[in-house]
């Protein structure tokens, strides 16, 4: 074989293979794919505040307000029993819900919110976090329930006040919250005696049941913007109030309160006597 052939077989051996519409679909699909990835991972993003967690465009699929009562105080086995229910709470929270709390006491004019936070999800699912910021989104939860224990324990043991404007507490927190959203799932977690004792109105003196005492205008503007709104009570139990703190207390006054302001009771949890 002369050289001029052999060097003709060689440049042939070396041409490329010619591409087939097999091969170029594929590879177009492929690019799409990384394409649409990208363009998802960017849509999806979601911005938070650094401090809260919560997403800056304030789109919550759940508002959660819990309201602390500090006109009274508790057992230590009370404070315990609170504080895993509202582990459990956190523990078992929706993606970006919003936990607003309160610990509000006997005097009206000193009320104000606290805290909030909200629920960032994994943090397995946010790529581009440092080591601190997964830390955060995973310890959530935690840090949130250490803040409320703080006021939790505040309460064992202290004598109760001499004024105790329940239902006040009640509509400055729905008032706060502003629940007008009909998208957003709304609940109120309530933990008191549930004993009212102020000067126009005290359970201690006056009639306990709502339809009786609704008409008086001193009530009546107490009523509460609770639209939709779900109310969990944990309702905490005085060794001297038993007398009053009974079921009839629930059905006859606060529940006919609840639904006249708009919202319905879910679930009543006592916290007993220990």
């Amino acid at each position: 074989m002369s050289p001029k052939r052999l060097n003709q077989q060689v440049a042939a051996g070396r041409r490329p293979r010619k591409t087939g519409p097999l091969s170029l679909l594929v590879k177009l699909g492929l690019f799409v794919l990384v394409i649409s990835y990208s363009v998802s991972l960017l849509l999806s993003r979601v911005e938070r505040d650094p401090s809260t967690l919560c997403r800056l465009d304030n789109r919550f699929p759940r508002e959660t307000a819990i309201l602390l009562d500090e006109t009274d105080g508790y057992s230590r086995g009370q404070a315990a029993s609170i504080t895993t229910y509202l582990e459990n709470l956190l523990a078992n929270s929706l993606i970006d819900e919003k936990f607003t709390f309160y610990s509000l006491g006997p005097s009206v004019n000193s009320f104000f919110q606290d805290f909030y936070a909200c629920n960032p999800g994994g943090e397995l699912d946010q790529a581009d976090l440092t080591p601190e910021q997964r830390m955060q989104y995973r310890n959530w939860g935690a840090d949130f329930l250490d803040r409320l224990s703080v006021y939790i324990d505040a309460l064992i043991d202290r004598s109760a006040a001499d004024n105790s404007p329940i239902m006040e507490m009640i509509q400055y927190v729905a008032n706060q919250n502003q629940y007008a959203d009909d998208e957003t799932e709304k609940r109120l977690i309530l933990v008191s005696n549930l004993i009212r004792n102020a000067p126009e109105f005290s359970h201690y003196r006056d009639a306990s049941n709502f339809g009786t005492v609704s008409s008086d205008e001193n009530l009546s503007r107490l009523l509460a913007p609770l639209s939709n709104v779900d109310v969990e009570i944990l309702f905490v139990q005085r060794s001297q109030l038993l007398a009053i703190q009974n079921r009839s207390h629930i059905e006859t006054f606060w529940r006919p309160f609840v639904n006249t302001s708009g919202g319905r009771i879910v679930s009543v949890e006592r916290i007993n006597l220990e």
